[in-house]
């Protein structure tokens, strides 16, 4: 599942400071847990800034952490779209 990278907020909430949480977003990304997207935009004068998501690769993972087994997602069907984006940008990332 795709979401902005915001590492204040992940720093707040975890008790740790920005600088480390970056290094451990780092490690994810290095162990191919993890992706960071930048957004893809043309207007190059805009002063809007915007925010890269961070993508889980492993879609299977994703299902495990969010308790999303099979029963829950005929149970609820907004369960799969998180896990299928994830799925997809997994099989498109190429380096």
């Amino acid at each position: 599942m795709g979401q902005l990278v915001n590492h204040q907020a992940v720093a707040t909430a975890l008790g740790l400071s920005i600088p480390t949480v970056q290094k451990y977003v780092a490690v994810l990304d290095r162990l191919f847990l993890v992706r960071s997207l930048s957004p893809w935009f043309t207007n190059r004068r805009s002063r809007l800034i915007k925010s890269p998501k961070l993508h889980t690769l492993d879609s299977g993972l994703l299902a495990t952490l969010r308790d999303a087994d099979p029963e829950a997602i005929r149970s609820d069907r907004t369960r799969l779209g998180p896990l299928l984006e994830c799925f997809v940008v997994g099989e498109f990332h190429l380096e």
